[in-house]
């Protein structure tokens, strides 16, 4: 008898870990600058426009009655539709889609006892060892009533010195001025209505950072992202190669790119991996932090200046808040063997 199962989207919130059904999530983007709406809930953290729609986002922190953080730029927005209405939430991270059975995912007893009813909470279940706290995306759409307070803990006070999102005449008024850049680009793409219609015109790029340096990586190649946790040494390999990892069960080899573009590699650590394809191989090209999806027009990239031994493998160089964003021809980082995995020995 087969088992119904049921896909989640798997996020990070405040250390905590949550899903909800992949079926309402629309899509997931980069955290942008949002605009302060007067007179909303203060767990409303503001609105932004998605290709011509208003969409609100609501601080999940606040709603569930916890203390107000600063936004980070690493920060998420889960767009989630459930009756023709859109609502973002914000999230530290989002980690994967898991298909869970419905019989795995158990009713909040426990939480309905305190709060009263279940409230956003649809119910409970268990991923390997990580307890996975199911939210109710159709009531978040509503999210309606007043911020709750969960296991015990008394409502954030958010009038006063911290104030509210709705009350300030700025988002994020704590950021440095390139993170505002950053939340200002993010917001100026995402509003663009021609950016579905007119893809031939608008070039995807997934943007990292990796030493210092801004790179950018066409996101056509991307297939994902995923955090380097602990990678196996791979025996006669030259020093790019960092390892092999396992991703759900596929083995990706991991390489480290800083040597062939000259970045120096005693700076910061690589923690993430961009998942690219490369025919039927699966490979992760190592970085330091994965920052946005950024959507370019072609006169947008400035060829780069040849001459030194990196050159080749870059397409050209961008404006990216503020900064300048090398654009990587990662294809050539294939086809030309500067990334070649020997294991001969």
């Amino acid at each position: 008898m087969d088992i119904a199962t049921v896909p989640f989207l798997v996020f990070r919130l405040n250390g905590a870990v949550c899903g909800v059904r992949s079926a309402f999530v629309r899509e997931i983007i980069w955290l942008p600058e949002l605009t302060p709406v007067e007179e909303a809930p203060p767990y409303i953290a503001g609105l932004f426009n998605l290709r011509g729609r208003v969409v609100p986002v609501m601080d999940l922190n606040l709603r569930f009655g916890h203390k107000p953080r600063c936004y980070r730029a690493s920060d998420s927005v889960i767009v989630i539709e459930a009756e023709g209405s859109l609502m973002g939430v914000v999230v530290d991270e989002a980690l994967d889609v898991n298909e869970i059975p419905l019989s795995d995912v158990e009713a909040p007893e426990t939480l309905s006892g305190v709060t009263g009813e279940p409230h956003f909470i649809e119910g409970e279940a268990k991923i390997g060892e990580r307890i996975i706290m199911i939210l109710d995306a159709a009531k978040l759409v509503k999210h309606g009533g007043p911020p709750l307070a969960i296991a015990g803990e008394p409502p954030a006070e958010v009038e006063g010195e911290a104030g509210t999102f709705s009350k300030r005449p700025v988002f994020c008024p704590d950021a440095s001025q390139s993170e505002r850049e950053l939340f200002r680009d993010r917001a100026r793409n995402l509003s663009r209505k021609d950016e579905v219609e007119s893809r031939s015109g608008l070039v995807p790029i997934a943007v990292v950072g990796v030493g210092g340096e801004i790179l950018g990586i066409d996101a056509g190649l991307v297939r994902e992202f995923a955090d380097v946790r602990r990678t196996t040494l791979v025996p006669c390999c030259p020093p790019h190669v960092l390892g092999d990892m396992n991703l759900r069960g596929n083995i990706i080899t991991v390489v480290d790119i800083r040597g062939l573009l000259a970045i120096p590699t005693g700076g910061p650590a690589l923690f993430k991996a961009v998942i690219t394809e490369m025919g039927e191989s699966l490979v992760g090209i190592a970085v330091g932090e994965v920052l946005d999806i950024a959507y370019l027009r072609g006169e947008e990239l400035v060829s780069a200046p040849t001459g030194g031994v990196a050159d080749k493998y870059i397409k050209g160089t961008a404006s990216y808040a503020g900064r300048l964003m090398t654009v990587l021809d990662v294809e050539k980082f294939f086809n030309e063997g500067a990334l070649e995995v020997n294991e001969e020995v």
